[in-house]
């Protein structure tokens, strides 16, 4: 992180020390380095904005970059990452996948901002991918989770994902208790939590984050972009929503 920064200051004040040799020509270029540093000082005291400027042009383009980099991570994770979601009119539906861990607080602030684009975009798909990273009680929730969703499908296992989530630590600390408040048979996620079958689940989920260079939860993937951390509605909408490529439709 200190390296970008030095990078993104440090070139903003070269592009300018470029431009105003240009303005000042070859007589300018022969002053002594000094005095030339000075000029230099001066011109960026007199137009801060030029260093602002440069600033936010380097960052579009480190973004764009970014962006790059990041479709053609999705491009060689798509099948691991997306099902074939088509709509009633043969249209490739959009998707955001989650990486979850339900010890991250970040998380728990992030199912508002999931629910308020599902509930304004009920044509996203949500894919809930468990990746506990923060300790043996996130390991046991996922199974859970897990376990939930072989059992007894997918609706149930949206549903346990939103409870644990909006549960917040009192629900992990006794989650057991929470478990049966909702209704669910314990001994029989708990048994099925412990199967190899969720050993493999949890063994992939953690390959394909590394694949993606995601570190941390929450992490979004769309078809065109991935988040890694907390992301506001707004943009988890444009991201889902944001036009899919021809490879995508060719799924």
């Amino acid at each position: 992180m200190r390296q970008k920064l030095q990078y993104l200051i440090g070139a903003p004040i070269f592009a300018a020390t470029v431009a105003l040799g240009a303005a000042t020509g070859a007589e300018g270029l022969e002053d002594d380095q000094a005095i030339f540093d000075q000029r230099v000082r001066d011109v960026l005291i007199r137009n801060p904005e030029i260093v602002l400027e440069v600033f936010a042009i380097l960052e579009a383009k480190n973004d764009a970059r970014e962006r790059q980099r990041d479709a053609a991570l999705i491009a060689t994770s798509r099948e691991a990452l997306f099902k074939p979601a088509i709509d009633e009119a043969g249209q490739i539906k959009p998707v955001v996948v989650e990486f979850v861990d339900y010890n991250c607080a970040y998380c728990r602030r992030a199912e508002a901002e999931v629910a308020t684009t599902l509930e304004a975009n009920p044509d996203i798909e949500l894919v809930i991918l468990q990746y506990p990273i923060l300790g043996e009680q996130s390991v046991d929730a996922a199974r859970i989770a897990l376990a939930a969703k072989l059992l007894y499908g997918d609706a149930e296992y949206l549903r346990l994902n939103e409870a644990l989530l909006q549960g917040g630590a009192p629900a992990m600390e006794r989650i057991d208790h929470f478990l049966s408040a909702m209704g669910f048979n314990v001994a029989e996620l708990r048994a099925k939590a412990g199967s190899p079958e969720i050993d493999d689940i949890l063994t992939t989920t953690h390959e394909l984050a590394r694949r993606l260079n995601i570190s941390g939860t929450p992490g979004f993937v769309t078809r065109t972009q991935i988040h890694r951390g907390f992301v506001p509605a707004d943009a988890l909408t444009e991201s889902a929503l944001r036009h899919v490529n021809a490879e995508d439709m060719n799924q």
